[in-house]
């Protein structure tokens, strides 16, 4: 079986960590997030490592959570989120709290936890043309990964939830403007952006940049928004309105929620 998560070293002193399940827009479910974590600690612990990129296999970042999985948890699909948010905002902490920066390389989707993701990292390296999307409230979900954090934060709460009730996209253009993401530039030169920016930061006080990281993001914040959104997902997930939703996007049809 393939490894769902790649490493290799491109520059001296960056460490690049792809999600490799690209027939699945690099959906997430448990053991890629296990995968994920296992690679982090590694990156984080490897004293020959001074800077990381995260970027997905294919055509996409990534996808948001495995829509498949989740029915095919049937009734206990309230147990089964509550164990992929556990791996998702386990990954999300580890690369907040890492001491090393991280970049994000986005193109094609980052939806639902795949966003997260993103927004996770330090800086992030968008395509022009990627979707950014929360899609949660799509299929009666609530939001993980951190997403109510980093969007209000970033847009205040009225912008939030226009993204998150109404799933409205976010523009690249409109992400970096409102300091979501650092660059946009054509999907061809994502990658090698996102790899000279780590690189140029590898070479930099590494130790300044893992303090200046502890600063900036707040730790107890934003674990006890994780917190938050991880029970909020797993309830919704069990209600009629969950199942429905995740029903009607497999099945390619508008999803008919009735507040149940």
């Amino acid at each position: 079986m393939a490894d769902l998560v790649l490493v290799d070293t491109p520059a001296e002193g960056v460490r690049r960590i792809t999600l490799n399940r690209p027939e699945a827009l690099n959906a997430l479910n448990v053991p890629l997030c296990a995968e994920l974590g296992e690679r982090l600690a590694e990156a984080q612990c490897d004293r020959a490592v001074r800077a990381v990129v995260l970027a997905g296999a294919g055509k996409a970042f990534c996808a948001g959570g495995d829509i498949p999985a989740m029915r095919e948890a049937g009734d206990a699909v309230d147990v089964f989120l509550r164990k992929l948010t556990l791996g998702l905002h386990g990954v999300v902490t580890a690369i907040t709290r890492m001491p090393k920066p991280v970049v994000g390389a986005v193109r094609g989707a980052a939806g639902g936890g795949g966003l997260s993701l993103a927004l996770a990292c330090d800086l992030v390296v968008c395509a022009d043309d990627a979707r950014l999307v929360s899609a949660y409230t799509a299929i009666g979900l609530t939001p993980d990964g951190g997403l109510t954090f980093q969007l209000t934060r970033a847009l205040g709460p009225h912008r939030a939830l226009a993204h998150i009730l109404r799933n409205e996209p976010i523009r690249p253009a409109d992400a970096q403007a409102h300091g979501l993401v650092h660059t946009v530039a054509p999907a061809a030169e994502v990658d090698p952006k996102a790899l000279d920016l780590a690189a140029e930061l590898a070479r930099g006080p590494t130790r300044a940049f893992g303090a200046a990281k502890r600063m900036v993001w707040r730790y107890d914040t934003l674990e006890s928004t994780l917190e938050d959104e991880r029970q909020n997902i797993s309830d919704a997930a069990a209600t009629a309105d969950g199942r429905e939703g995740v029903a009607a996007f497999l099945e390619k049809r508008k999803a008919r929620f009735t507040g149940a």
